[in-house]
């Protein structure tokens, strides 16, 4: 929100619950789950800002690296604390498949792909818009 003027809608979901948070500029909008396989889903829209300069260009991609960086540092910082530390078995287990799962996550979104399975089937990757931010001129 610190990049743009403009509103930004935050999309939990992919069904029809329709219920929304609205907290000035931000809008939360919870629509639930159609299936248990679609859990992870959510994205965020910003309104667009003028790609023109070398500054909103800058923007732009800051904007797009938040959610493949955030899941990054969620990665490192549970490799972190799996090595520094002992826990019982099925704790170990459950941080390391969280840490499997970020880590994946990390690569699904950071490497420039178009997607072709659903929830976001016919999107494309934040890695892909990156290089579309810095191909545009």
């Amino acid at each position: 929100m610190i990049f743009t003027k403009g509103e930004v809608i935050i999309n939990i979901g992919d069904s029809d619950l329709n219920k929304t948070i609205k907290l000035n500029r931000l809008g939360i909008n919870l629509n639930g789950y159609k299936s248990l396989l679609d859990v992870c889903y959510g994205y965020v829209n910003w309104t667009p800002i003028d790609s023109t300069s070398i500054y909103n260009r800058i923007k732009l991609i800051l904007m797009t690296l938040g959610g493949p960086l955030t899941t990054l540092l969620i990665s490192i910082s549970l490799y972190i604390y799996l090595i520094n530390s002992s826990l019982p078995y099925v704790l170990m287990l459950s941080f390391n498949g969280l840490f499997l799962f970020s880590a994946f996550e990390f690569l699904i979104t950071i490497l420039p792909i178009k997607y072709s399975y659903r929830p976001y089937a016919g999107c494309t990757s934040d890695g892909y818009k990156i290089l579309q931010h810095l191909k545009n001129k």
